[in-house]
C-alpha cells in the first residue's frame, strides 16, 4: 500500500492513537498500523480502531482526565 500523504511505501508497524472527550485525554500506545517509511503517516484497520476506541471509552467512563494505555486485544 502507498501512503495517502506522500505516496511512499508503507510497512507494518505501530502508532499511538489519542482520544479526547470533554476533559479526558486517552492515549492508546502501540496500536498495530501501516506506517509510511518516508513521512510517518499511519493507517489503522477499522477493526483495530474499534478495539482502541472501546478501550478509550472504558477509561473515559472511569472519569480519568489523562490516561496512557497499551493496546491489547481483549
Amino acid at each position: 500500500m502507498n501512503c495517502p500523504a506522500c505516496k511512499a511505501m508503507m510497512s507494518v508497524g505501530v502508532t499511538d492513537l489519542v482520544f479526547r472527550r470533554e476533559r479526558s485525554v486517552i492515549v492508546i500506545e502501540n496500536v498495530p498500523a501501516l506506517v509510511c517509511v518516508q513521512c510517518g503517516e499511519s493507517s489503522v484497520e477499522s477493526k483495530i480502531a474499534q478495539i482502541a476506541f472501546d478501550m478509550a471509552q472504558k477509561e473515559i467512563a472511569k472519569g480519568v482526565s489523562l490516561e496512557f494505555c497499551n493496546f491489547k486485544v481483549a
